[in-house]
C-alpha cells in the first residue's frame, strides 16, 4: 500500500469516526468550561491538563468527579478504539479510490469502461492526465481499484454518484455505453450540474444524436459503428456478388444495408435475434434466424459458390474461437471468399492476419477518431 493510500484510508476512518469524536470534542468543552470557571489556577496549559484529567483538579465536587470519569472513558471508547481499527481494520480500496476521485479537480470523467472506456482510460493513464472513471461493475474495475486509481463504482444515471465524480469541477465527460435510455437521463443531471463541460456521447440513431447536439445539451455525439463503416466501405468498393454477415448489432445493420442499398448485392444475414420486420420490405436481405458458427451450417443454408464477401460481426469477444475455426474451414474450402473478422482484442490480429483476414474494431476506430474530434484542452487529444 502507498503513502497516499494509506493516508486517504485513514482520513476515511476518520470519516467514519466523525460524530464520535465530535461528542468527545463538545463534552471536553463543557469540562474545560467547568474547570476555567472552578479552577483556582486558571492558566490554559493547566485547564487543558485538567480538562483531559491528566492533570488532578482542585476542586473536588460531585460534577467533577464524574467528568473525570467520564472524560477518561470517552479516550478509551473514541481516540484508543479509533486507533487500534485504523491500524488492524482492512484497508478498503473501494473507499479509497472513492476519495480519490473526490479530489480531482479539471479533469476528465468516463462513463463505462467496456472497450473504448477502456482504451480512454489507459490513455489518459499513460499521459498521467487527470481523471475519474464510474462503473457499475466492481469486478471489472477491480485492478483499477486495487492500484488505487480514482474510480467510483456505481450507476452514473445517480446524481450522488456522479457528484462523487466530481462533476461540478470536472472539463469534459464521455459517455462510450450504447444504452441510450442512460445517456438521456445523464445527460440531464450533467447539464444540472455542470453547464460547462464538453460531453461527447455515443449516439447510434442520427435522430436522437440532432436532439442532443441542440440547447440546452449542447453534446458532441457520435457513433462508432458509422466511424467503422467507413473503413468497411473501403473493402466493399466495386465488390459484386452476394456477402453473408454473421451477428446482429449496430455495425453489422450498417453494412448490411450498405450492401444492399448502396451497392445493390444480396445479403444473407444471419442471426437468431435478428428482427425480421426490419428488412421485410429490402428484397435484396435474405433473413436467417438460426446461430450458424459453423461452415457446415453455412453450406447447408447458403449457395457458397456465390459468396464474394463474409462479414463475422459477433458482438461478444466469446465467440473468438468460433470465428476462428469457421475462417480456418472458409480458407481451405473457399479460399477465394474474402473474410472480415470483429474483433474486440487487438492481440488476436496477427492470429487472424496469418490467414489473410482482415480486421476491424468498432471501438478501436472510434478512439482513433475521437481524438481528432475532442477540443484542444481535452484529456484525450495527442
Amino acid at each position: 500500500m502507498s503513502l497516499r493510500t494509506f493516508w486517504i484510508g485513514l482520513r476515511l476512518k476518520l470519516k467514519q469516526h466523525r460524530w464520535a469524536f465530535m461528542a468527545l470534542f463538545i463534552f471536553y468543552l463543557l469540562g474545560f468550561a467547568y474547570y476555567a470557571i472552578t479552577e483556582s489556577n486558571k492558566v490554559f496549559l493547566n485547564l487543558f491538563f485538567v480538562a483531559w484529567s491528566i492533570r488532578t483538579p482542585t476542586t473536588h465536587t460531585d460534577f467533577s468527579g464524574f467528568y473525570q470519569i467520564t472524560i477518561a472513558i470517552f479516550l478509551d471508547v473514541v481516540v484508543f478504539s479509533f486507533l487500534i481499527g485504523a491500524l488492524l481494520e482492512k484497508y478498503n480500496p473501494v473507499a479509497t479510490s472513492k476519495i480519490i476521485a473526490e479530489h480531482q479537480r479539471n479533469h476528465t470523467i468516463v462513463l463505462g469502461y467496456h472497450h473504448l472506456g477502456e482504451r480512454i482510460v489507459e490513455f489518459l493513464q499513460e499521459r498521467q492526465k487527470s481523471y475519474v472513471l464510474i462503473d457499475y461493475d466492481v469486478d471489472c474495475v477491480s485492478e483499477l481499484i486495487n492500484s488505487g486509481e480514482p474510480v467510483v463504482v456505481g450507476d452514473f444515471t445517480e446524481e450522488e454518484i456522479l457528484l462523487d465524480a466530481g462533476i461540478q469541477h470536472c472539463k469534459e465527460v464521455f459517455f462510450v455505453t450504447n444504452d441510450f435510455r442512460k445517456a438521456i437521463i445523464c445527460v440531464k443531471k450533467i447539464r444540472n450540474l455542470n453547464k460547462n463541460c464538453k460531453l461527447y456521447l455515443r449516439v447510434f440513431e442520427d435522430e436522437f444524436q440532432d436532439y442532443l447536439e441542440g440547447d440546452p445539451w449542447n453534446a458532441y455525439t457520435f457513433s462508432t459503428s458509422h466511424w467503422t463503416l467507413e473503413k468497411v466501405k473501403s473493402w466493399t468498393m466495386d465488390k459484386s456478388g452476394s456477402a453473408i454477415v454473421l451477428g446482429f448489432n449496430h455495425i453489422s445493420r450498417l453494412i448490411a444495408e450498405h450492401l444492399a442499398e448502396t451497392q445493390n448485392r444480396k445479403v444473407i444475414f444471419i442471426d437468431p435475434d435478428i428482427d425480421e420486420e426490419i428488412y421485410i420490405s429490402e428484397e435484396k436481405v435474405r433473413i436467417i434466424q438460426e446461430s450458424y458458427t459453423t461452415l457446415d451450417g453455412l453450406k447447408d443454408n447458403c449457395k457458397m459458390d456465390e459468396i464474394s464477401q463474409i462479414f463475422i460481426c459477433w458482438k461478444s469477444e466469446t465467440h473468438f474461437s468460433e470465428a476462428l475455426l469457421l475462417i480456418m474451414k472458409l480458407k481451405k474450402d473457399f479460399p477465394k471468399i474474402e473474410s472480415f473478422v470483429r474483433i474486440y482484442d487487438e492481440e488476436t490480429i496477427p492470429i487472424f492476419q496469418q490467414y489473410g483476414i482482415q480486421t476491424f474494431s468498432t471501438s478501436s476506430k472510434a478512439f482513433e477518431m475521437l481524438q481528432k474530434e475532442v477540443y484542444s484542452n481535452s484529456g484525450l487529444r495527442k
